[in-house]
């Protein structure tokens, strides 16, 4: 008897060119842009992260790992790719960083691509057509708003990266929610935590999602018990900052940035007229009708929640106070920011002195991310439709699609509800892919059953 064994599909047929394309054009394209801007983008923020992350590194324990004022995962990363090149400790600015920026810039290149593979995989095993996954994940690995984050000191690279890795990891345990998966999800999530605190709420709307996705009583069951381990892990690393720091909670970023939208609404603060000095602050900065900025108010009246774990308490009481008491205001001003969120951009994505004929690709790029930022701004209008649709147990691509968005929705909502109340075009760079995904798939389909209605008219069986 004579086996016949499977045929071996070609390169052309095989996912290998697309994946080869995907990679030939994101190493070529962040090539290109390195060579015209060659140097590392260094923020404010960039200090703080190199310095603690030098503190962690060189002395590692709970209470330098776990503390209100950086998150450790990426002062960490940066601080051990120094230690690797030997230039442990070089202050920013000098020649020896330099050479470590080039290092930080080509691992953060190689994670972001690498994530774009694994995420143009996903949409494979989604149902997503060849050509459609393939356009999708070439134009991200081509736009500047994702690759320009690559050569920056701020977590935003790795932000990008991880949301693309979670949606993989989150698509998988949708499919197959076995033990290992709900591992793996739960340790990504806590990493996402201890990246950027705004990725906690990720991991609970993708559990939730897989709680109502499957009827079994196990899945549900197990899917209860990840939820579980998950918000008491949140709880615990509150407690260790508040046994080690004096402060429960993750990081006093949310306290100042609702500082900042407390100036920014012109919020009443009478409720927290006895949280001093900070209502006098607040009373004498409105008075002189200087910029509503949260750094700017800190900075003019030397609030230095460094110092002491009674400052960080003083700044969560008077916001939580003044939040609480304006809530249904605070929210809806927070709302109506959401256009402005999703359509905003970065002076970091500008390319202007790239020369000819360089330039015709960045400009075209730049032209598809605007049209983009409106295509995921309409999908936003349309992701309650997507919610019913859900609740009436749709197919598992349309579900996969409807996990995706709701992560880019949930960092929506998180940013302009706890956010500074601007640089979303950084803050939000890590979710813009997963709502243009949602609202391209969710438009094609109302496209599609436009057309069928439209058929089923003109030409009625």
């Amino acid at each position: 008897m004579v086996s016949e064994s499977m045929p071996k599909k070609s390169f052309l047929s095989s996912e290998l060119l697309p994946l080869s394309l995907i990679l030939i054009s994101g190493v070529f394209i962040r090539l290109l842009y390195f060579h015209f801007y060659p140097t590392m983008f260094i923020a404010i923020d960039s200090y703080g992260y190199y310095g603690m992350g030098n503190g962690m590194v060189a002395n590692p324990s709970l209470a330098t790992l776990i503390n209100p004022f950086r998150t450790p995962v990426y002062p960490v990363f940066i601080s051990l790719l120094a230690k690797m090149s030997g230039n442990f400790n070089a202050a920013i600015g000098t020649p020896a960083f330099t050479q470590v920026s080039y290092l930080i810039m080509g691992v953060q290149s190689v994670i972001s691509i690498s994530a774009l593979l694994l995420f143009y995989m996903l949409l494979r095993q989604t149902k997503i057509k060849k050509l459609y996954a393939f356009l999708f994940v070439l134009f991200e690995s081509v736009n500047i708003a994702i690759f320009a984050w690559d050569k920056a000191l701020i977590t935003e690279s790795f932000s990008l990266s991880w949301t693309l890795v979670m949606s993989y990891i989150a698509i998988h345990a949708l499919k197959r929610p076995t033990t290992s998966r709900h591992v793996v999800l739960f340790v990504f999530g806590v990493i996402g935590i201890l990246l950027r605190p705004s990725f906690a709420i990720v991991p609970l709307v993708v559990l939730v999602i897989i709680f109502l996705f499957h009827q079994k009583a196990n899945i549900r069951l197990q899917t209860a018990g990840t939820t579980c381990a998950y918000v008491l892990t949140v709880i615990a690393i509150a407690g260790i900052n508040f046994v080690y720091h004096g402060y429960f909670g993750i990081q006093n970023i949310s306290d100042i940035n609702i500082l900042g939208r407390i100036l920014q609404f012109n919020l009443p603060v009478e409720a927290a007229k006895t949280i001093q000095p900070l209502y006098g602050y607040v009373i004498d900065y409105r008075s002189k009708n200087l910029e509503p900025m949260p750094y700017t108010f800190i900075n003019y009246y030397n609030i230095d929640t460094y110092s002491s774990s009674a400052k960080l308490n003083t700044l969560k009481n008077f916001t939580q106070t003044v939040m609480r008491t304006n809530m249904v205001s605070y929210l809806a001003l927070a709302f109506l920011d959401i256009p402005k969120a999703v359509l905003s951009t970065d002076d970091l994505y500008r390319a202007d002195t790239i020369p000819f004929p360089y330039t015709l690709l960045f400009t075209a790029v730049r032209w598809i991310r605007m049209a983009s930022q409106y295509l995921s701004l309409a999908g936003l209008g349309i992701f309650p439709v997507a919610v019913i649709q859900f609740l009436r147990k749709p197919s598992f691509t349309q579900t996969a699609m409807f996990l995706v968005g709701s992560i880019g929705v949930a960092q929506v909502l998180v940013i302009v509800m706890l956010g500074p109340g601007y640089d979303y075009g950084r803050l939000l760079s890590s979710a813009s892919p997963l709502l243009f995904l949602f609202s391209a798939y969710w438009f094609s389909q109302i496209i599609v059953w436009l057309s069928r209605s439209l058929r089923n008219v003109i030409f009625p069986l």
